[in-house]
């Protein structure tokens, strides 16, 4: 997985050229009733350089971000300094933020998961154990 592997990629300097939040409105129906929602994204650009060649991306990290549109305008505004790691095998491929986002999460879910079939499991064993009798 990229996420994993580009935690070991190497960095160099770049700049947040844009910097803003996007609004989509949403249209949706189903069985005949109409949703309307409005989703909004972060928009990051940002330029580096590796050897003579100029990159941009607007990729943040791999995965959905922790912070909303919001924090992230915020936390990358225009102009300044940020470090991105790039794919030495390709490094117009790029990445602000390394490592993967979901990982943690999906340890959680299979967590749950393992709890849930241990006790479900537990549970169904103690039916089937004959009952003791107290001695009288």
């Amino acid at each position: 997985m990229r996420g994993g592997a580009s935690k070991k990629w190497p960095s160099v300097q770049g700049t947040v050229l844009e910097s803003r939040v996007i609004e989509r409105k949403n249209f949706s129906t189903k069985r005949a009733v109409a949703t309307y929602s409005t989703t909004y994204e972060a928009r990051i650009l940002y330029g580096y350089k590796v050897g003579d060649r100029s990159y941009t991306s607007n990729r943040i990290c791999f995965g959905p971000p922790d912070e909303g549109a919001g924090e992230l305008v915020k936390k990358y505004p225009v102009g300044k300094v940020v470090r991105v790691y790039y794919d030495p095998n390709d490094p117009g491929n790029s990445v602000l933020e390394p490592g993967s986002k979901t990982s943690g999460n999906l340890i959680l879910i299979g967590l749950g998961i393992g709890v849930l079939l241990f006790f479900g499991m537990d549970r169904r064993r103690r039916k089937k154990l004959p009952k003791q009798r107290s001695p009288v």
